[in-house]
């Protein structure tokens, strides 16, 4: 950036320092990895704040100019943090590689800001006269504005209403402008002005999107756009074909990613034939459309902002088969060397230089479609990609400024939709659209109509041309053969039944991801003995169709390449049903014990081999079932999976190379067709089409015939009438709807006290099982308890919340189930676990250490019930959802609430619950009106186990017995004038005393300075994670030898802030329990720079280092973290008046909030804070160090810490140290 004259000397100098490192170029890009190198020491690839400070300081210091770096600080943090977010998949708390260009541009732009800043707070950035508070009042606006009329930025040039301008930057409302609304309003301004610093910020541009691109006053059309293509990306040549103004920021995004790939430069093509590497990825020559649309897809989001490209990829995907299928056409056309495709199906590498400029066209083009289509820009829920007559005359003059000659002359916009309404359907599609503009640019003979209008000459010169030639792929390989497996997957033994020719690559595919398991050598066993394990997940012995369907999809994904797996399972996956119900029937079906099942609805270990082998022949069937389908490879609109005597006729040659005994020879194709439709419905179904091919293949008795062979006959021999089942037993099998969730080794196998009837769902079985164990009154259930409580109550208060047992559910859930089915169980029955605990909560008598009730928690002693009343809560809940939207708890239609014409309609499929309420229900009407307690007409969740637990207790069943202690020990508890129990455990406290640290990590030493008792319990929490590092014991001197070898990391001998910094969140999330330790590490982190800069100069032994901490100073170090956390957390109650939280944290503390919160610091056992009959108005004064009217951070440390010191303290003598 340019500075403007009135730009200071200091900002000329220290701007001067980085700039050559935000330059694009070589020299440029030279130096920024020199320099790189050193301000990332720990080599990690990013970049922290903390380091990024120390660098500029270290910069500045080379450059003889350390004096700058205090001077322009405030500008380091809003630098790093518009550059942090900019490279696309980057860490967002860090500045990457590719964003340190930026962050150095970012830090001459800010530089330059607080410049022009300092010149109207007070009297500029000169110490020896400086007035400044950080913040510009009205009258400092109105005295000095234009003094920065010529600081090179557009926002303060050529004010002619100041009053509005100040208005404009005072975003909210305070009367003042503070750096951070300054900034704001300087860079937005850039932006919309699109100068080369507004481009440079328009890559993270932070306004509200409200407030970006408004046009001025005096301006006739919005501001000009923020790109969302990375500066680097940017085409920097000649642009031949202007854009129209009314094109999109998007579409011209779109087309300034691609531009300099359509050029007919030697650059232009050397960037083409890398592109062309990158598109043609199994190097054959040609790309298919699929191809092209995963590299357009790539290429736009390596070139834009985060989630951008992906963004813009998306809007315009519609348009891309249209560019694809006018540039496929234009080299000449050569027979591929199978049936019916040609390269004409593809774009080889002379067309890919059209195929670009077609883009980019084309999404011009469908840009202006979108501006009608709804009235909208492509996104609105009107769009339905078709522009019908009132949309065309409501908004044809949007796209007039387009530049696209069809939409320049709308004297006759009625004749124009008629002209693009080709087909006169009242509508225009996108192909009428973009057909009817190409048309228009070829009359007119414009530079777009010359390009366009080469793929037309070429379709003519097809037309007429002679026999095609033959094409010699460079491997050989035709477009369609190319395989998606990853090499390392690919099949390489013996081939017992070869593929025909005309089997699609994804089938062939298919087969060779699974072949190996079919054979029946050592090696394919063991691998099948494999794949079982992974299909067979719960361990039960049987697979279902479900299993089968999921494993088919993982294995495909694991062996090839990224999105063709599931791209393959997705084709199949209709004909898998087909391959499983013909392999289930062929080992000798069994009882499995319930109800109608029996194994005959599964595959087991016996069948899996033929399954596999099933799953390979079906899918060929299949394969060929879809060339005749639509007419297509199965992914066409027309394809309906039912083939028509027509479709037949038309397609029946494309399949004879299947290798399909019932495809080879069709010498009457409408005799076959009659044959294959087996119900004589006029029309082939899959189903149908693969048994005729069955029966063919078995009569002709080919190696696959003999193998489908074996279920027919294996079925006929086991199913023969008469034939009683043998006795099935696996470890615990259930009928598909019953299969349990639960890990073979998490399953309960004790004595099933209550036992649970038919009618209760699967998930809730899996629920009560995960859980009986802990309800046993047995040993051994008693020590299960313990454990349970233990995790339960994690911060060892002896009480656990309703928070902390819906966590501990979860756990157990997740724990005790297969992979996803704990958490979805947990969320299916969670609306209950409140009504379990709020009956468990109130029958034990006892309070906390302070008094305060337990009946708002759940102690050790009511744990038992509370786990037994969350198994029958969910037992109700389970029966509840059956009623409710007459679903199982995931229907639209459920609402938490039984209406009457609901409960008439589905009371019938409760009475296998067991439950005594729902058993005999004569009066289904009396018994929803007894349900209905307030009358309300509808019955709520909490009326529901009401009167259901009172049916329990009314009839003295077991279940009823056990609920009715709950209510007889809560009624005792409760009794008017009972006194309830003290109990003390160990470390009680009320809620917000509770510490996060785990219980092995805490602190069980000496304490040699005591904490105050308005300390927080972050605060305690992060004392107590250091203590025992700083103390001058021997354990304690070992601790600190072993943490040093952890914060020096680099083994340097000092360590610098960046490494205390990660060192500190380090411990932090070590030692507490998951997600505290970081929110703490972050609470109290603006205070570690003071604690380091407090150690850092103590030992006499260093020079230099005294920008680092040394191992003699590591002890004074951990304790001053210790002491300045203390402090820190003082002040966060006394700014905005809250613990660090609150949107009124500003980081410094005015009288007001001094005065109204002074009180709340004095137990804080700080000498400083405790003293307060004087006036502290006199306080806030001596802590003012410079008079400014507010109290920073360091003032406030630095007036606590001097405090302890004068009254020489334990405290005051350890700080005294540094003094």
């Amino acid at each position: 950036m340019e500075l403007g004259s009135s730009a200071s000397e200091d900002v000329l100098e220290f701007v001067k320092v980085f700039k050559p490192l935000s330059l694009k170029g070589g020299a440029s890009q030279t130096l920024r990895k020199s320099e790189w190198a050193a301000a990332d020491p720990n080599g990690n690839g990013l970049l922290s704040l903390a380091e990024a400070d120390a660098w500029i300081n270290r910069r500045l210091i080379a450059a003889g100019r350390q004096d700058l770096w205090d001077k322009f600080r405030p500008c380091y943090v809003r630098a790093f943090g518009r550059a942090k977010d900019i490279a696309a998949g980057s860490t967002d708390d860090y500045v990457t590689i590719t964003e340190f260009r930026f962050l150095n541009a970012y830090i001459c732009i800010y530089a330059a800001m607080l410049d022009a800043f300092a010149v109207v707070d007070g009297s500029g950035l000169d110490e020896s006269a400086r007035q400044d508070d950080r913040r510009i009042s009205k009258e400092e606006w109105m005295i000095a504005y234009k003094n920065v009329s010529n600081s090179g930025f557009v926002g303060l040039a050529n004010i002619s209403d100041p009053e509005k301008t100040f208005a404009a930057m005072d975003e909210d409302g305070a009367g003042m402008v503070l750096f951070k609304e300054w900034c704001e309003f300087l860079a937005g301004e850039e932006i919309d002005a699109m100068t080369e610093v507004g481009k440079m910020l328009a890559f993270r541009d932070e306004r509200p999107v409200e407030k970006r691109n408004k046009p001025k006053e005096n301006q006739d059309k919005a501001a000009p756009r923020s790109s969302s293509v990375l500066p680097d990306a940017h085409f920097e040549g000649e642009a031949k074909i202007k854009l129209g103004t009314g094109v999109s920021s998007d579409a011209v995004d779109f087309v300034d990613c691609f531009r300099g790939l359509a050029q007919k430069t030697e650059e232009s093509k050397k960037l083409r034939k890398q592109a062309w590497s990158a598109a043609d990825g199994n190097n054959n020559g040609l790309i298919s459309l699929a191809e092209c649309d995963g590299w357009v897809k790539d290429v736009l989001v390596a070139k834009c902002i985060k989630g951008e490209g992906d963004r813009i990829w998306k809007r315009y995907r519609k348009c891309f088969v249209h560019a694809f299928n006018k540039a496929k056409a234009i080299s000449k056309e050569m027979d591929i060397g199978f049936e019916s495709a040609t390269s004409d199906d593809y774009v080889d590498i002379k067309e890919f230089r059209i195929l670009i400029g077609y883009l980019c066209i084309f999404v011009v083009m469908f840009d202006a479609f979108q501006l009608i289509d709804g009235g909208s820009a492509g996104i609105d829920e009107n769009d339905d990609m078709r522009i019908e007559l009132d949309e065309w005359l409501a908004s044809y003059t949007k796209v007039t400024d387009h530049n696209l000659e069809g939409l320049q002359d709308m004297s006759k916009p009625k004749d124009v939709f008629n002209a693009m309404d080709e087909d006169g359907g009242g509508m225009v599609l996108l192909g009428e659209w973009c057909k009817y503009l190409t048309a228009k640019e070829v009359e007119a003979n414009t530079l777009l109509g010359q390009l366009l209008n080469v793929s037309t000459q070429a379709a003519v010169s097809h037309k007429n041309a002679g026999p095609l030639k033959k094409a010699t792929p460079k491997k050989g390989k035709v477009a369609e053969r190319r395989s998606s497996i990853k090499p390392t997957s690919k099949f390489t033994g013996e081939v017992k039944i070869p593929l025909g020719k005309g089997v699609s690559a994804d089938a062939m595919d298919f087969v060779d991801c699974f072949r190996i398991m079919v054979h029946k050598t050592d090696a394919s066993k063991k691998q099948r003995i494999n794949a079982w394990d992974h299909a067979d997940g719960n361990g039960n012995g049987i697979i279902s169709l479900a299993e089968c369907d999921q494993w088919v999809k993982d294995i495909l994904v694991s062996k090839c390449m990224d999105g063709e797996g599931a791209r393959i399972w997705s084709r199949y996956r209709k004909c898998y049903i087909h391959a499983f119900n013909r392999a289930r029937n062929v080992s000798e079906e069994a009882d499995l014990n319930m109800e109608t099942a029996t194994s005959d609805d599964y595959v087991d270990k016996k069948e899996f081999r033929l399954l596999i082998g099933f799953l390979c022949v079906y899918v060929i069937m299949f394969d060929a079932f879809q060339l005749v389908d639509g007419d297509s490879a199965g992914i066409d609109e027309n394809d309906d999976f039912r083939i028509e005597e027509n479709e037949w006729l038309a397609s029946y040659e494309k399949v004879a190379d299947h290798n399909l005994a019932g495809l080879k020879d069709t010498g009457d194709p409408k005799a076959t067709f009659k044959a294959m439709d087996m119900d004589g419905g006029g029309m082939v179904l899959l189903g149908e089409w693969c048994g005729y091919l069955t029966e063919k293949e078995i009569e002709a008795h080919t190696v696959l015939g003999e193998f489908l062979n074996i279920s027919t006959e294996t079925k006929a021999k086991t199913h023969k009438k008469g034939t009683p089942l043998k006795k099935f037993s696996p470890s615990k099998a259930k009928q598909a709807e019953r299969v349990s969730a639960i890990k073979p080794n998490s399953r309960f196998t004790g004595e099933a006290m209550i036992p649970l009837e038919k009618g209760v769902s699967i998930d809730a079985e899996d629920f009560v099982n995960c859980f009986r164990l802990l309800a046993q009154k047995n040993e051994h259930g008693k020590k299960q308890r313990m454990r349970a409580w233990q995790q339960a109550d994690s911060n060892r208060n002896g009480l656990i919340s309703l928070a902390e047992c819906d966590q501990w559910v979860k756990d157990v859930l997740v724990a005790k189930c297969i992979k996803g089915e704990g958490a979805r169980i947990w969320s299916r029955y969670r609306k209950c676990y409140i009504h379990a605990f709020n009956r468990a909560k109130g029958i034990s008598d006892t309070t906390d250490g302070d008094g305060v009730a337990s009946d708002d928690y759940v102690d050790i002693k009511e744990f038992r019930l509370l786990v037994g009343f969350l198994c029958a809560y969910v037992v109700l809940f389970d029966a509840f959802q059956l009623v409710d939207g007459g679903s199982a708890g995931i229907d639209a239609n459920d609402d938490f609430r039984i209406e009457e014409t609901e409960w008439l309609a589905s009371y019938e499929k409760l009475a296998d619950h067991n439950l005594v309420g729902l058993k005999e229900n004569s009066d289904p009407k009396a018994t929803f009106k007894a349900m209905d307690e307030d009358g309300g007409g509808m019955v709520l969740l909490g009326e529901w186990c009401h009167y259901l637990i009172e049916k329990e207790i009314e009839a003295d069943t077991l279940l009823g017995q056990f609920l009715k202690s709950s209510t007889e020990a809560k009624a005792e508890t409760n009794k008017k004038g009972v006194n309830l129990k003290k109990s003390s455990p160990k470390k009680k406290k009320e809620e917000e005393r509770v510490s996060a640290i785990k219980p092995n990590c805490r602190f069980t030493g000496a304490v040699k300075i005591e904490l105050g008792k308005g300390v927080s319990v972050d605060a305690e929490d992060f004392v107590n994670c250091f203590r025992g590092m700083a103390q001058k014991t021997d354990d304690g001197k070992k601790l600190r030898k072993s943490e040093w070898g952890h914060a020096d990391g680099n083994h340097s001998g000092s360590i610098s802030l960046a490494e205390v910094d990660l060192w500190v969140k380090d411990i932090l999330v070590a030692k507490c329990i998951k997600g505290e330790g970081d929110r703490i590490w972050k609470r109290f982190r603006k205070c570690f720079i003071h604690a380091f800069n407090r150690a850092k100069g103590i030992s006499v032994e260093k020079s230099a280092s005294d920008d680092s901490i040394d191992f003699k100073e590591f002890r004074l170090l951990i304790s001053y973290l210790c002491v300045f956390a203390v402090m820190f957390d003082a002040f966060q109650r006394v700014d905005g008046g809250s613990a660090g939280i609150d949107q009124n944290d500003d980081m410094r503390i005015q009288l007001d909030e001094w005065l109204a919160s002074y009180q709340n610091v004095m137990d804080h056992t700080l000498i400083g804070l405790e003293d307060m009959t004087s006036d502290p108005k006199v306080v806030f004064s001596e802590m003012d160090s410079d008079g400014g009217g507010m109290v920073l951070l360091g003032e406030w440390c630095n007036y606590l810490a001097n405090k302890e010191v004068e009254a020489n303290t334990v405290l005051g003598e350890f700080l005294k140290v540094s003094g």
